[in-house]
């Protein structure tokens, strides 16, 4: 199992042995949509959070894109059990032709 790799299944269960897991909810805003996490993912450790998260943001940038569209900012929010934002990370995508 990868720190960066959300923990389900059995591999929950032999994670939480000996250590705590945390839920955290990715929230995603692109300026057009907002789509907000209500299942939330278990990780152990924040540096596993923030990898996902960056991972998570690029691939729904790349899944989404759109030729006709030469500028876009996408944003990932990350929140803890409390509900409080704890990570965001932000993606700005220019291109154009030369």
């Amino acid at each position: 199992m990868s720190p960066a790799e959300p923990v389900s299944g059995e591999e929950e269960e032999r994670a939480t042995f000996g250590s705590t897991l945390s839920v955290y909810y990715f929230d995603f805003d692109d300026g057009r949509q907002a789509l907000s996490d209500k299942l939330g993912t278990e990780f152990a450790n924040l540096e596993a959070v923030a990898d996902q998260a960056v991972v998570v943001l690029a691939e729904i940038v790349r899944d989404n894109r759109s030729p006709s569209v030469s500028h876009r900012v996408a944003a990932v929010s990350v929140r803890n059990s409390e509900s409080r934002v704890i990570f965001k990370a932000t993606l700005t995508l220019q291109s154009e032709w030369l």
